[in-house]
């Protein structure tokens, strides 16, 4: 299996074949009030879309009055401005499980394509056994996954 990251345009437009894919599988998160649409929806046969903040429980508690305000205004626009929770874990780990042997190819995207997502597939690719490819998205200075993110999925996993 190979896994890509990108950002949520990159996503949005990505065909499965340019990575000479049969069988595609999508792992989706923003904070945006909804999902950028995908160009080739039907060359996607599994899509998990997941709306979290790219921070963790424990920034999110510390941040101050005048952060708090911003966040409320944010909201009320319909942007998802919490942390990751447990149950995002496991629907990943739930949709990660589910997809192992029926798909060649996993994007994961999130708004930007460098901390959630690259979390997420890091996970991915060490839950699965790959090794090159978890060495490779490790590699990639492009990522700074967020440790928080990758936790509380692997805790899940180990369940």
């Amino acid at each position: 299996m190979k896994i890509r990251v990108h950002s949520h345009e990159g996503a949005a437009t990505l065909h499965p074949r340019r990575h000479q894919s049969n069988t595609a599988a999508m792992i989706r998160m923003t904070t945006m009030p909804s999902f950028v649409p995908l160009v080739f929806p039907s060359t996607y046969q599994h899509v998990l879309e997941l709306r979290f903040a790219d921070v963790s429980q424990e920034s999110f508690d510390r941040i101050s009055k005048t952060e708090h305000d911003l966040i409320a205004e944010q909201l009320k626009a319909g942007h998802a401005m919490w942390p990751m929770t447990r149950n995002h874990a496991q629907q990943i780990v739930k949709f990660l499980r589910e997809i192992k042997d029926n798909v060649d190819l996993l994007v994961v995207h999130c708004d930007a394509g460098i901390s959630r997502s690259s979390a997420v597939a890091i996970a991915a690719a060490e839950m699965y056994g790959l090794d090159e490819e978890q060495r490779r998205l490790e590699n990639n200075r492009r990522f700074n996954p967020n440790e928080y993110v990758y936790s509380l999925i692997f805790d899940e996993w180990n369940r």
